[in-house]
């Protein structure tokens, strides 16, 4: 994974991402559908999500939806820059106050354990470039949750023929070439992050891929509508996006989806 002063760089390019409006609303109501489909309502839960960069370049952002299902919510991430800026982006779009966040790194938390439920971590892991750091994060992650606390988490999947053709080509390349924003990290298939996941103690309970509308084209379209701000031929936007998510339903979702997701459990013991 970059470091720190890279993501610090990284989020102050990104601060307002208007480009991708749209297209984040759109992966906003795919998270919410998920974490409704697989995650109860509590007031009195403490859910934290494992990065915060959506939260600092978008008003459409998961850990809205953390606060309205569950009773208090907590952000971290590793670059304190994108922490801040989602912080304040946080308070000044919605008010909220009740909504922390911290600086830490996901493979050495600096919680003591058993402190959270649910975790929801939405494309954080696929940032490393070992195999053996998605290993550690998820033993962290394992760590600081609640015995029979739920872990919701999303990987790049490497399956999608987008996905696989950005990890053969040089990052370089791809960044000059404006396909992707930033480095990214390895990814694995949704075999290997199961068996992952058992490894280290969890009990898989549900799996799927999600996002499944051509991501490019999506943001190139919300761009252009963003500008033309025309709410009709933005709803019929969203309706043709939506029609895309129905090929989760498919036996083919798992080369369709941009993100493969995975429910797991902490056993009691």
């Amino acid at each position: 994974m970059p470091d720190s002063s890279y993501w610090n760089r990284i989020g102050k390019e990104f601060q307002d991402c208007r480009r991708e409006y749209l297209w984040r609303i759109h992966m906003k109501q795919i998270y919410s559908n998920l974490l409704n489909r697989w995650t109860e309502n509590s007031d009195n839960s403490l859910a934290i999500k494992t990065d915060l960069f959506d939260e600092a370049i978008s008003p459409y952002y998961i850990m809205s939806l953390a606060e309205e299902k569950f009773g208090k919510a907590l952000g971290m991430d590793i670059s304190f820059d994108i922490a801040r800026t989602a912080k304040r982006r946080m308070k000044e779009d919605s008010g909220v106050t009740q909504n922390h966040v911290i600086i830490c790194d996901v493979r050495n938390m600096g919680f003591k354990d058993g402190c959270f439920d649910p975790v929801i971590s939405p494309s954080t892991l696929d940032h490393f470039e070992q195999k053996n750091d998605i290993v550690l994060s998820l033993k962290e992650i394992f760590r600081v949750m609640k015995p029979d606390g739920s872990l919701v988490i999303t990987l790049d999947n490497p399956f999608n023929p987008v996905v696989l053709i950005r990890n053969l080509l040089p990052h370089r390349l791809m960044m000059m070439l404006g396909i992707i924003p930033f480095r990214m990290g390895l990814t694995v298939s949704i075999f290997e992050l199961i068996r992952m996941l058992e490894f280290v103690g969890f009990k898989v309970l549900d799996h799927t891929a999600i996002a499944h509308t051509p991501r490019i084209l999506a943001i190139r379209m919300g761009q252009i509508l963003d500008k033309i701000g025309n709410k009709i031929l933005k709803d019929y936007f969203f309706r043709i996006m939506g029609i895309f998510e129905r090929l989760e339903y498919l036996p083919t979702r798992f080369f369709t989806g941009y993100f493969i997701a995975v429910k797991a459990r902490k056993e009691i013991t």
